[in-house]
């Protein structure tokens, strides 16, 4: 095996500087879509250039990580000086690849929720699944994006392409029905390489009803010659060698709109507080950093980056967040003051960032992408490219004293990370879970306390409603969607 080759500081720089060009161009396509200003051009090659992107951060990361390894197995041939500070300018570098690749996945989310708006109820079984952080390198990738660069609308249908989401977990692609405005299919891709020159594609798809794969048709004409070839139904040995890896996944797929129903629905409507963070922005256009008291429980501070390059900031941006944040450590200081319950033994202090688009990121179940929950797009596209960043300061004693107020008994789980919240009614005990996820509602989603406790206060009401006798748990599936 020939010995991976390591990335260099101008190389690293170049290629962030194209990875952002195609970003910035695919946020122009979805700030096209909001202005009805949209180019049809550039709406079908949306996912083509993000993908192509995504697999360029993921083939780059592969090579470094096998750098590594290299290195660490030379290990006795360097000083440790020298190692030590190469294996911490590596990790850095992985870093901001996987932070590069989460931006992607923001648009990706933004851009494909537009089709899956409508097919929501399919979205509880992709959730089953682990999210999938950075698209797969080599010939697996490869193939997923040649693709979506070559069939883009198959028969009067979009192509969905989930590897440029966070949230779309089963599957590589999905069949949107223009005509009849909804996901209609789902489907499996395996490559193989053929020649030096030539993929060959197997793509089974699967739909509830059969008429549904009606559009699906030989495409070997359309194709490019030598590059791409869509094999039909037979017994090749290419068929039989993925039949056993596709079993189990296309078992799952078929599974998809076999949604997992709760036993009772509440409609729950509350007031919209996303005007509140168009007016810290444009505080923060003025003062660069600015504090905001919002509640009694919950403090807000927002920061400005110098416009740069996304390379200097995942890079070098980190020091300069860190002199900003130490600038407003005595408002922050406030502000914790200003948000204690006194006397309260449950004080404490959850920090937060809710636009969290770093490496980690993937859109939380029964969230609307950023995209769509911001009037002001200029705000949008300043947290997704990290112009702007806020931070969150959540005191949740505020929250817990007024449910021992109204008859609810609290303690801390045995991890010490949670609380377990019962009621004690006529016909028994009511138990609360995943009181964490709902307190989260208020720092992250704009819900205010009152909101929170309203909505546990009905969902109990609903969900014991002819209830004689016996204990009940009451586990909350909350799907703010816009």
């Amino acid at each position: 095996m020939s010995e991976a080759k390591s990335v260099t500081k101008k190389e690293l720089k170049e290629f962030f500087y194209n990875v952002e060009s195609t970003y910035k161009s695919c946020w122009d396509v979805l700030e096209g879509l909001d202005k009805s200003s949209l180019k049809i051009n550039s709406f079908t090659n949306f996912q083509a250039e993000l993908a192509r992107s995504l697999l360029e951060i993921s083939n780059l990361y592969k090579r470094i990580s096998l750098s590594k390894k290299e290195l660490i197995i030379k290990k006795d041939s360097y000083s440790e000086d020298w190692f030590s500070s190469k294996m911490n300018s590596i990790k850095k570098i992985q870093n901001s690849l996987r932070e590069l690749s989460a931006i992607g996945k923001v648009l990706g989310d933004c851009f494909t929720w537009i089709f899956y708006n409508s097919s929501r109820d399919l979205l509880s079984r992709h959730y089953e699944n682990p999210v999938q952080k950075m698209m797969p390198s080599g010939i697996g990738g490869l193939g997923e994006v040649s693709f979506i660069e070559n069939v883009k609308v198959l028969n009067n249908h979009l192509v969905i392409f989930h590897g440029i989401t966070s949230y779309l977990r089963l599957g590589d692609f999905s069949f949107f029905d223009l005509k009849e405005q909804k996901i209609v299919a789902t489907a499996e891709l395996k490559t193989k390489k053929s020649s030096k020159n030539t993929l060959d594609l197997k793509l089974v798809t699967v739909a509830k009803q059969k008429e549904s794969l009606d559009f699906i048709v030989d495409q070997n004409e359309k194709a490019p010659k030598n590059y791409l070839h869509f094999e039909k139904e037979s017994n090749s040995e290419f068929q039989k060698k993925i039949e056993l890896k596709l079993n189990k996944q296309l078992k799952k797929i078929g599974q998809l709109e076999d949604d997992i129903v709760p036993d009772r629905k509440l409609n729950f409507e509350r007031s919209d507080k996303t005007n509140k963070y168009s007016e810290l922005y444009y505080s923060i256009q003025k003062k660069k950093a600015v504090f905001e008291v919002l509640s009694d429980d919950l403090a807000i501070f927002g920061i400005k980056i110098f416009q740069r390059s996304l390379y200097k900031k995942f890079n070098q941006g980190t020091e300069y967040l860190k002199i900003q944040i130490e600038k407003m450590a005595k408002e922050l200081e406030k502000s914790v003051d200003s948000i204690i319950l006194k006397d309260s033994i449950y004080n404490s202090f959850l920090i937060g960032y809710p636009f969290n688009f770093d490496e980690n990121y993937n859109l939380e179940y029964g969230m609307s992408p950023i995209f769509f929950r911001f009037s002001n797009k200029s705000l949008v596209r300043d947290i997704i490219f990290r112009d702007v960043i806020f931070v969150t300061v959540y005191n949740p004693a505020h929250f817990l004293e007024t449910l021992i107020e109204k008859g609810f008994s609290i303690k801390k789980t045995v991890n010490g990370k949670g609380y377990e919240v019962t009621k004690k009614l006529s016909f028994g005990v009511v138990k609360i879970e995943g009181l964490m996820n709902l307190m989260r509602l208020i720092p992250k989603s704009n819900f205010s306390k009152d909101e929170v406790l309203d909505l546990i206060e009905r969902t109990i009401e609903v969900a014991t409603k002819n209830k004689q006798k016996g204990d009940i748990i009451v586990n909350m599936d909350i799907r703010s969607y816009n």
